[in-house]
């Protein structure tokens, strides 16, 4: 409990643009992870997940991605503990991820995030979040693989909402647009 909430305290100073009290917080969390040997136990991934942030964040690109699937690892053991942590997390590493420049990476995670957040219906907060790290992602210059093809802030503001239970229609809806737009759209991010 303690260092769940050592990295919910991180996350406030992350938010309040306090870096320094983010990074003290971080690492008394994984100091206690370490001397407890409770890294791998569910509900220790938000940690990881922030400590993967704040190495992202000082340029530490190795560092970023192995905190990150230590992370990811035990992301799927949270589900049952608590649905709001994993979302919690996996926005955490999307945001990691688009400071490392890997927009892919951070969609994949925007989406699974999306999934877990749909589960919480009650969580403003947790909600307005995630819209915040879909936005920063779409306007993060994306990384692609060579040949590949961007996908375009149309398909991206679609994609948000593929993880979803909305149906096409409802989508479109959100999206302002035809049902025949978003199936088009939908398509073309699959074929990408």
């Amino acid at each position: 409990v303690q260092t769940l909430c050592l990295a919910q305290l991180a996350l406030l100073e992350i938010e309040r643009d306090n870096w320094a009290a983010a990074t003290t917080l971080t690492r008394r969390a994984r100091d206690l992870q370490r001397v407890h040997k409770i890294e791998h136990f569910a509900g220790q991934g938000t940690a990881m997940a922030i400590s993967s942030l704040l190495a992202a964040r000082r340029g530490d690109g190795p560092e970023a991605r192995s905190e990150a699937l230590l992370a990811r690892r035990l992301l799927a053991h949270q589900r049952e503990l608590a649905p709001w942590l994993e979302a919690e997390a996996l926005i955490v590493l999307a945001r990691s991820a688009v400071v490392l420049g890997d927009t892919a990476m951070a969609l994949g995670y925007l989406a699974d995030a999306t999934t877990a957040a749909a589960q919480l219906p009650d969580a403003p907060v947790l909600h307005t979040y995630l819209e915040d790290t879909w936005a920063l992602a779409r306007d993060t210059e994306p990384t692609m693989p060579a040949g590949a093809t961007p996908l375009t802030t149309s398909e991206l503001r679609v994609l948000q909402y593929l993880p979803s239970h909305l149906a096409l229609k409802e989508i479109a809806q959100r999206c302002f647009v035809s049902p025949n737009t978003v199936k088009t759209q939908v398509q073309s991010v699959y074929r990408k």
